[in-house]
């Protein structure tokens, strides 16, 4: 039968190469399958059609200079195959959860995961992906079986030769036409620049390291749509992470011990299990149990309230910035890698997470946002002080990622595991887009396209979080305290000021909400803190108050005299000694009062 078939093929050679040149199309369309798929921010075919034509074209003529290299059909499925269409489904899973090609932030999440979170991640996969990735490896190695069963199934010269010419032309035809317009107009420009960035380079020649996460979410390399499209963005986003990475390392080479006096030196732990919850973009006046004007938000924590519960809340607290990148850091250390104003600090500091190993807790940063890039790389600085991390949203915060509930898990797993635990739980909360932060139909206003409802719902969401892991610390029994402070606040349409768009330009921005709770087993051992707390629940303080609460909880103590009297603690009053030994509100206080005085709807605190 197969010589017959042979025979046939050799007297119909037309057929033979009819059907090769469909196994061409047939290769290049799997190899571009991935790009298929819409992963443009919005659905505006205007807005966005002539991007994706693009990189679908690119990516054909690409793939088919490729297949060009060979005669043989299933030898270039073969190299197909072991370059990338192996892990293609690995590609359209990414897509289809995250919304995203594979980036920096997704070998991230793997790489700078701890080995035992990691295998809870990988144990998240859902089983009917992996089976469609056994099937579809199968499925490829048998048709490329089938196809070398086909000698003589072949490309000829001639449809290889002008096929690669096509392409290469197509190719070649922008660069020609880009580098013809540009070289006039750009020649004396780039004479007088490169002068100017050579002088820049020379005044500023002792550069911050911290000045290099500038470049890690840089695009590497030539070209702006490859590293979206498959295969490439693999390869692009491993290089990506590396770069990112690099610029981690620097950092941490840097940082100092902390002063004795910001360590648990001579205290024994009174807390055995510690918890931060860093929230985002989260104002108070969306709060209903800051702001009863505002929308029944908080349910859950104001249930908490009416039961008498050990809940505090810190009405008149503010933010020390506006950017996650900056506000973060002082809420770790009294010497952050960053100030608030954006200046390096060459003085930085480890942060609580370590003072809270040395003092023999479990340390673990479990974070629902990135482990590397610009905004996201100094955060992810401190997280590497934990013995444990894991960075669970394989997206960036412009898609949809994963909800905040993904911490619940790993938090439950590190309390079983460990007598004294110290955990840093880094969520998402509220940042833009807002119905991307909690699930289809939840909230006060179920499935809206509202941006102010969304935004509502997504402050609900926290409380909802905030209540499920408040409920984890109370059934575990030890004593146990947890902290909450968003970073920063957000003005919402329709808001202060009648903001059309969100916006972190008024009050709002700066006013955010603040809490503590601590279960009835550390309450009881130590009721002096429950009475300090609850009279300085009106007092102004600031996130950066928020290491040093923490020091405090651990210590159960707000006596010890403070290094830097400038210093806040929640326990503590939040006046401190000025020079000529006077009790003076917060300096962050003063400048927030003469910013709102001056133009609430324009914040600028200086």
């Amino acid at each position: 039968m197969r010589s017959t078939q042979h025979t046939n093929l050799k007297a119909n050679p037309l057929r033979a190469d009819h059907n090769a040149q469909l196994l061409f199309a047939l290769l290049l369309l799997a190899l571009n399958l991935p790009n298929l798929i819409w992963l443009q921010p919005n659905n505006s075919l205007l807005l966005n059609g002539a991007e994706y034509l693009e990189r679908l074209l690119l990516c054909s003529l690409l793939g088919a200079s490729f297949l060009c290299l060979f005669a043989r059909p299933w030898l270039a499925g073969l190299y197909l195959w072991i370059v990338c269409l192996w892990w293609l489904p690995l590609a359209l899973g990414v897509r289809a959860i995250a919304g995203t090609p594979i980036t920096a932030t997704l070998i991230g999440t793997v790489v700078a995961t701890s080995p035992a979170e990691l295998h809870n991640l990988l144990n998240s996969i859902p089983w009917l992906w992996l089976i469609f990735f056994v099937a579809w490896n199968l499925l490829c190695l048998l048709l490329m079986q089938w196809m070398r069963r086909r000698p003589d199934w072949r490309w000829c010269c001639s449809f290889r030769g002008k096929t690669a010419f096509f392409c290469l032309a197509m190719l070649a035809l922008p660069q020609i036409v880009l580098s013809e317009s540009t070289t006039t107009s750009a020649g004396g420009a780039l004479a007088g620049q490169n002068g100017r960035n050579l002088e820049h380079h020379n005044k500023n020649h002792a550069v911050h390291p911290l000045l290099e996460f500038d470049k890690a979410d840089q695009k590497v390399g030539f070209s702006a749509r490859l590293p979206e499209a498959f295969p490439y963005e693999l390869p692009w986003a491993i290089v990506q992470y590396n770069q990112a990475r690099r610029a981690v390392h620097a950092i941490r080479t840097n940082l100092k011990v902390p002063k004795p006096a910001y360590s648990m030196t001579g205290y024994e732990p009174a807390a055995e299990v510690v918890v931060l919850v860093i929230g985002e973009s989260s104002t108070r006046n969306a709060w209903h149990w800051f702001n009863p004007q505002a929308p029944d938000t908080t349910p859950q924590l104001e249930k908490r309230v009416t039961r008498g519960e050990h809940v505090f809340r810190f009405a008149h607290t503010l933010a020390q910035s506006t950017l996650t990148r900056q506000a973060v850091p002082s809420m770790l250390t009294a010497q952050p890698l960053i100030w608030s104003d954006g200046k390096p600090n060459p003085q930085a500091t480890h942060s609580i997470v370590s003072v809270a190993a040395d003092a023999g807790y479990a340390t673990a940063w479990f974070s629902n946002q990135a482990a590397v890039g610009k905004h996201d790389g100094i955060i992810a600085s401190y997280a590497e002080e934990a013995a444990i991390t894991a960075f669970l949203n394989p997206s960036s915060f412009y898609a949809q990622g994963s909800y905040d509930e993904v911490l619940l898990p790993a938090l439950q797993r590190h309390l079983e595991s460990q007598q004294l635990a110290f955990v840093v739980l880094h969520t998402m909360g509220s940042h833009f887009t807002y119905r991307h932060r909690y699930p289809a139909g939840f909230g006060l206003y179920p499935n809206t396209n509202d941006v102010r409802e969304a935004y509502f719902n997504s402050v609900a969401y926290t409380d909802h979080v905030l209540d499920k892991i408040i409920e984890t610390l109370a059934k575990d029994g030890r004593k146990a305290v947890l902290v909450y402070a968003s970073d920063h606040g957000e003005s919402i349409p329709g808001g202060a000021c009648a903001a059309r768009v969100a916006n972190r330009n008024t009050r709002d921005a700066y006013e955010v909400p603040a809490l503590i709770w601590l279960n009835d087993s550390y309450a009881k051992a130590y009721p002096e803190i429950v009475s300090q707390l609850g009279a300085n629940r009106n007092s102004p303080y600031s996130v950066a108050a928020v290491g040093q609460t923490l020091l405090d909880l651990m210590r159960a103590d707000n006596k010890t005299e403070l290094p830097d009297s400038s210093v806040q603690s929640f326990i503590r009053s939040s006046k401190f000694i000025d020079e000529h030994g006077q009790e003076v509100e917060p300096i962050l206080t003063k400048q927030f009062e003469q910013a709102v005085h001056k133009n609430p709807c324009f914040m600028i605190l200086q």
